[in-house]
């Protein structure tokens, strides 16, 4: 995988560990009301910090806050309960009951009806899920052209210029007598039409706007990110006034509503008359909190903005053609006498027996709207308006003529949504159109099927062929129909998030996992966008991962259980899951954010994948000073596999977190045949104590093989020794710190007492080499300078420190004897092919001891010659010891030759001790010679 940008990083950075964290706190179960909105507020931060700043960047954060949207409004429209519920339940109580919900005049309204059925049928309350995220998610763009102002009469130039003529100019007079309107009245009509597509657009049109976000609240989180987003807003206006808590929630109805200033400016006053009046019929205030509330309750939906804005325009009759296909509701049949009510409440309302009638009067509009916008073009519409000189430039916004928009409303409303092709800009518009038209038609068909089953037959209605025949097309359709991905021709590129959105909405997730996979796989070409969408790819697949999916499949958070799918089908997801947290995991290492990479590789579906990444992740980590790094990642992975459940594909297929990291840690550590490591690896097992055995025996291998080399590798033996904590090198039998050695294995004992040889060995050797050195420097300064005088040789010998040679040398005296002393009887692991290792290793170490006491030491420090040679002739009597095991002496571990050299030496020690004493007492050295000669018969017979 290619590394990020510098820019890509500091942009990921941030947003990796958010939604790491995110994944920390809360479960899969907690996905509605605490995950899902937090990973849309994330999206929804980044983009507005970016538009702040007005920098470039290649990933669309508003589509990607989009994408969360969806995802949650899926899932609550499946996690909402059945339940009944009274359309006038948000009404305060106070209402006298006349008829209880038992009586034979009783009856659930087509508003109740239809509630009922969209809460209790699945299938429809999916729809309402993609129909109201389509309506709240419209460009902000579009709804900025919707403009208005008061005219006092419909085409009132076009009726001034036929004024002469006579000719009546009721709404069908311009297409039964072909009368063209002027241009400024084209505009008008333009706007208004544009501006009733709009409304149908954002939900606002007819009784559906009763039922948008059914089922949907939003969490604490979401009401405070709202609210700090508008008082954001606000800021970014007006940076040096801090805004008041009125401002701030004005500001936030403002941004949750589309159209909000277009549905509160239609008629302000009007409305704000009639909530005076409700308030003064209840003895409350008109305060403005308390006009707000009861214009809002007067008109909680919108519905009313329609009519008044056709009256506005000067069309009122228009506001009648778009009402008759709104659910009746009779609150009487309801249970609730209207007459005694102290407060407003919801009226008698709606088509009961007619809507079928209306909707074929649609369809007729509908098609004489579309040949009149065939005729007029939708590329002439500007020229023409241009010509009026009092047209502005700034309003000629609308790409398509008044009929276009007017065809395309009506046949949607007809059940014929591919009138609206014309004006739709985007995918999302087509899709609109069909569900919009599949919804009504699906609830009006539920209703009657359920009057049906209740035994209370549907009104009459007035049927109308092409009606039933559009009908009958919608109820055919599914999302599957209506959702199309795009033609071959359109590559994954060119919009990712937008082929993710419609698998969502098809519920295509298998379809979905495998573009994810397509569009991050290595060998697809890389965007800048790729990165960013990896991480939002596995978020969103371990969001629809459940613990059981390769048994039931993936669901979406809150759904129950689907049936059981074909266990390849189950598999293929998985692997699919897998693959995308692998290349996540590569991507959070690759970007420098190795601390996260643990917490998704956990989170593979079954041990070995776990083990196996979490073996590549600290295998690939660079080495710190000390073990810092390797504590703090075997915490995180700790931690990571202590929040695996909540998480995980399958709860019982990894085991106990503890076990699981120091089997990872074993394996980092542990050498491979063929395959070198860095030294530091050791340190993996330095954590946790139930390692230090472990760390004992590997540490105690790797020395073996570092110095049987044919040129031992002395240096890095010991740099394995260095990297163990004191805690286990000073590992000894009796400690209090470690009880369990009072009845520890002999195994381990040999392992510490191979580490405590080596450990002295490699310090010896240390030292030795030091002093070698020193030696060959004097040599050869000799050489170089044999023929000259001693004036000479003398001047050059004084640059030679010999006080520290001294010291060092002295210091590999004492390692070397504990060496003899510590001697293990054969080293700990009886697999190791270099079990005669150590028997190499004593005859070396008797010669270098003998050089340094006899040869070297003496003649640099002359006051302890004869300390040193007397110590040198107490080898003859340590190699009689017993080894460390007390299965054999010392001696034993050498070869018959090696002892016979070594008897030689001893000899030429003792006579260089007798020259000794004959130069400092001669009368006395035949006194000595007589005390040893006993203990040099021992040694020659020996």
């Amino acid at each position: 995988m290619s590394h990020p940008s510098t820019t890509a990083t500091l942009l990921a950075n941030p947003e990796d560990a958010y939604f790491k964290q995110a994944l920390d706190m809360f479960t899969r179960d907690d996905a509605l009301d605490e995950i899902l909105p937090r990973f849309k507020m994330r999206a929804e931060e980044r983009a507005r910090h970016i538009k702040q700043d007005r920098s470039s960047n290649v990933w669309d954060y508003n589509e990607e806050a989009r994408a969360w949207d969806l995802v949650s409004r899926l899932s609550r429209s499946l996690a909402t309960g059945c339940e009944l519920e009274d359309v006038d339940s948000q009404v305060p109580d106070g209402r006298t009951e006349i008829l209880r919900i038992d009586d034979m005049l009783a009856e659930e309204s087509d508003l109740q009806l239809g509630r009922r059925l969209i809460k209790s049928k699945p299938e429809l309350r999916w729809l309402r899920g993609v129909l109201d995220w389509l309506e709240c998610n419209v460009d902000r763009e579009r709804l900025d052209k919707v403009y208005m102002w008061k005219t006092k009469q419909m085409w009132s130039r076009t009726l001034e210029r036929e004024h002469g003529t006579g000719a009546p100019l009721d709404p069908d007079s311009v297409a039964k007598q072909e009368i063209r309107l002027e241009n400024l009245d084209q505009e008008e009509e333009q706007h208004l039409l544009y501006g009733l597509w709009l409304l149908l657009r954002t939900g606002r049109l007819g009784w559906a706007s009763e039922v948008r976000g059914i089922g949907y609240q939003d969490t604490q989180q979401e009401m405070e990110w709202q609210y700090e987003k508008a008082r954001q807003e606000l800021l970014c206006d007006d940076p040096n006034v801090d805004p008041t808590g009125e401002q701030v929630k004005e500001k936030m109805a403002q941004m949750q509503e589309p159209l909000y200033w277009y549905l509160h400016q239609v008629d302000l006053n009007e409305r704000e008359e009639q909530a005076r009046q409700a308030l003064a019929e209840v003895g409350k205030e008109p305060t403005e909190e308390n006009l707000k509330e009861t214009m809002a309750m007067l008109d909680p939906y919108g519905r009313r903005a329609v009519e008044r804005l056709c009256v506005i325009w000067g069309q009122p009759w228009r506001a009648a053609t778009l009402g008759g296909g709104d659910l009746s509701h009779d609150p009487v049949l309801s249970g609730y006498n209207l007459g005694f009510d102290p407060v407003p409440t919801l009226p008698e309302s709606g088509n009961r027996r007619l809507r079928m009638l209306w909707r074929s009067m649609c369809l007729q509009t509908a098609a004489q709207a579309a040949q009149a916008a065939g005729a007029l073009g939708s590329g002439s519409v500007g020229a023409e308006l241009a010509i009026a000189p009092s047209y502005e430039p700034r309003r000629h916004h609308k790409e398509h003529p008044a009929a276009a928009y007017e065809s395309g409303l009506y046949g949607v409303l007809g059940f014929e949504p591919r009138r609206a092709q014309l004006v739709c800009q985007c995918w999302e518009d087509e899709l609109f159109c069909e569900a919009k038209s599949m919804f009504e038609a699906k609830v009006e068909y539920a209703i009657a099927r359920e009057r049906e089953r209740l035994g209370r037959h549907a009104p009459v209605s007035v049927p109308d062929p092409a009606v039933a025949q559009a009908e009958a097309v919608c109820l055919r359709k599914s999302l599957h129909d209506v959702a199309q991905y795009p033609d071959s021709s359109q590559n994954f590129a060119d919009s990712p998030l937008a082929w993710v959105e419609r698998c969502l909405i098809r519920g295509d997730f298998e379809k979905l996992f495998r573009m994810l996979q397509q569009m991050v796989h290595p060998q697809a070409p890389q965007h800048g966008w790729s990165t960013h969408l990896l991480r939002f790819g596995v978020h969103l697949s371990l969001v629809l991962r459940g613990a059981r999916m390769q048994v039931c499949g993936p669901t979406l958070p809150g759904w129950p259980e689907p049936d059981q799918v074909d266990p390849a089908e189950g598999r293929r997801d998985v692997e699919l899951c897998d693959f995308l947290l692998k290349r996540y995991a590569d991507y959070l290492v690759s970007s420098g954010q190795q601390h996260l990479a643990a917490s998704y590789i956990v989170l593979l579906s079954s041990r070995q994948e776990v083990a196996d990444g979490l073996e590549a992740l600290f295998q690939g980590l660079t080495d710190l000073e000390g073990m810092q790094l390797q504590d703090e990642h075997m915490e995180i992975a700790l931690q990571a596999m202590e929040n695996r459940d909540a998480w995980s594909c399958d709860q019982t297929d990894v085991g106990p977190s503890r076990e699981m990291i120091l089997e990872v840690a074993h394996r980092v550590a542990s050498p491979i045949p063929g395959r070198q490591k860095p030294l530091y690896a050791i340190k993996w097992l330095c954590v946790y104590p139930e390692h230090r055995f472990h760390a004992v025996a590997i540490a105690n291998f790797i020395i073996r093989q570092l110095i049987s080399q044919p040129r031992p590798m002395y240096e890095d033996a010991m740099t394995v020794i260095t990297y163990l904590p004191d805690r286990i090198r000073f590992l000894r039998p009796g400690c209090e710190e470690y009880e369990e050695w009072r009845a520890v294995e002999e195994d381990h004992s040999l392992l510490v007492n191979e580490l405590r040889f080596w450990w002295e060995f490699l310090a010896a050797q240390d030292d030795f080499k030091f002093v070698r050195g020193y030696h060959s420097r004097i040599e050869q300064a000799r050489s170089l300078h044999k023929n000259s005088n001693e004036v000479v040789l003398n001047t050059v010998l004084e640059g030679f420190d010999s006080g520290q040679v001294a010291v060092r040398g002295e210091s590999a005296v004492r390692h070397f004897g504990v060496c003899l002393k510590l001697l293990p009887a054969r080293v700990s692991d009886p697999t190791d092919p270099n079990q005669d290792l150590l028997a190499r290793l004593v005859y070396p170490i008797l010669t270098n001891l003998y050089w340094l006491l006899v040869q070297l030491l003496p003649s640099l420090v002359p006051q302890k010659q004869k300390e040193f040679l007397e110590e040198a002739v107490q080898l003859a009597v340590l190699i009689t010891k017993d080894d460390m095991g007390g299965e054999r002496k010392v001696y034993e571990h050498l070869s018959q030759q090696d002892l016979q050299s070594f008897v030689m030496l001893m000899a030429i020690a003792q006579t260089e001790l007798l020259k000794y004493h004959d130069q400092v007492h001669p009368k006395s050295w035949q006194e000595y010679a007589r005390e040893t000669q006993v203990e040099r018969e021992d040694m020659v017979y020996q």
